[in-house]
């Protein structure tokens, strides 16, 4: 189960998209290519076509 941490630091990305690109430029010291925007996409990592396994014969 996630941590009260772990869904806050959650929340603060999902309410701010741009932030990891500021954070990322402020912890390194370098400038990020300029963008226009920073988008949510889905987390669900569900896979829609199982991969499909076979052995060596």
């Amino acid at each position: 189960m996630p941590s009260m941490r772990h869904e806050c630091l959650v929340d603060l990305f999902k309410n701010r998209p741009a932030l990891g690109a500021e954070l990322l430029a402020e912890a390194l010291g370098i400038a990020l290519p300029s963008y226009t925007d920073a988008r949510l996409i889905s987390i669900d990592l569900t896979e829609i076509r199982p991969a499909e396994y076979r052995a060596d014969v």
